[in-house]
């Protein structure tokens, strides 16, 4: 039996938009309700910059914009824990957004629609 690592990863996403997505459903008296989509978010345009093997690498790289991660356009970017294997469960995940200001990316507390997200 081969030994598998278990050691988490912590993988770099960025993408241009981070909201949630809903269906509009038009009723019989012609109102209109929201309801939460299958794919409750929309990232827009988005691209896995790699990994590391320690959460404060990966949040000191995201932070600091390391290589323009930004690259004009990635006003968001997401560091999720992740296990070996196919199609893992993000464990944990930490949420950015970018200030052109400071040239950085900081920190946001995790919408409640993220606790539904199996990965990103």
């Amino acid at each position: 039996m081969m030994d598998i690592d278990f050691t988490p990863i912590y993988r770099v996403i960025v993408c241009t938009k981070l909201e949630e997505r809903f269906n509009e459903i038009k009723q019989e008296d012609g109102t209109i309700v929201k309801e939460p989509a299958v794919i409750p978010l929309n990232y827009g345009c988005r691209e896995n910059f790699g990994f590391f093997h320690e959460k404060e690498n990966a949040i000191m790289a995201v932070r600091m914009n390391a290589c323009d991660i930004w690259e004009t356009c990635y006003d968001y970017a997401i560091v999720e824990e992740i296990g070996p294997g196919l199609y893992s469960r993000v464990k944990n995940c930490w949420l950015f957004k970018y200030n052109r200001e400071l040239d950085e990316y900081i920190q946001f507390e995790n919408p409640d629609i993220f606790n539904k997200i199996v990965c990103y």
